[in-house]
Parts: C-alpha cells; sequence; structure tokens
C-alpha cells in the first residue's frame, strides 16, 4: 500500500492465505542490522564473576570481554541495549556474580531477589 518494506517474523504470522495477484520482484535495500543499529547501547555495567562462570561469558560475549583479576574472579565491562535483558542474564547468573555498575541496576536486582524470596518464604512456613 505505501510502497515501503518492512521486515516481518514469520513465527508471528497466522492465517496467511495466497492472493492471486502478484507485483512481481522489486529491488529490496538492505537494512542496516549492525549490533549498534538494532541494540544501541544504552549503558556500561560492569561485573566481578565467579571463575566458574568463564564459559558463560565467553559464550555470549566473547573471550576479550573479560579480565582475571588477580584472585582468579573475571572482571566483565560491556554495553548493554536494555536494562530487563540485563537482569534476566545477571539473574542467569544466579550467586556467581556481583554488579558494580551500574547503581540503578545493584537497585532493580536487590528488589526482584527480595521479591523472589518473600515469595518463597511465605511457601515454606
Amino acid at each position: 500500500m505505501r510502497n515501503g518494506f518492512r521486515l516481518f517474523k514469520l513465527n508471528r504470522m497466522d492465517r496467511i492465505t495466497h492472493v492471486a495477484s502478484y507485483e512481481g520482484n522489486r529491488e529490496v535495500p538492505l537494512p542496516d542490522l549492525s549490533n549498534k543499529k538494532v541494540f544501541p547501547a544504552k549503558d556500561r555495567v560492569k561485573a566481578v564473576f565467579d571463575p566458574s562462570m568463564k564459559w558463560h561469558l565467553v559464550e555470549e560475549y566473547g573471550v576479550d570481554s573479560f579480565s582475571e583479576m588477580d584472585d582468579g574472579r573475571l572482571l566483565f565491562e560491556h554495553e548493554y541495549a536494555d536494562d530487563e535483558g540485563l537482569l534476566a542474564w545477571i539473574l542467569s547468573c544466579r550467586d556467581k556474580v556481583t554488579v558494580i555498575k551500574p547503581e540503578r541496576i545493584r537497585e532493580k536486582l536487590c528488589q526482584i531477589t527480595t521479591e523472589i524470596a518473600r515469595k518463597y518464604e511465605g511457601d515454606r512456613k
């Protein structure tokens, strides 16, 4: 209708129907799908990981995403695009990570884990 180009997720399409008319092939410009464009950095996280989480960091962010501290723990610093994605990832690391910065992420983690603890403490009584 607008002769513009759109990207659609196939898994969200439901009840697709075939139409008889066909406009033919058009030249489609390639979109800029770089990480900087699709996931622009919002902030930078600084965290210390238990050495047992080395594989987790390598798998997710690569071998150059952290430095080993004198005590063997891993210092991780990286940009991230959104708080919710970072929080979910940090929580997946359980007690093997301590966030240093930013403070708002530390506060949100404290809030989330306190709410989770309250939920399950009530079940134990």
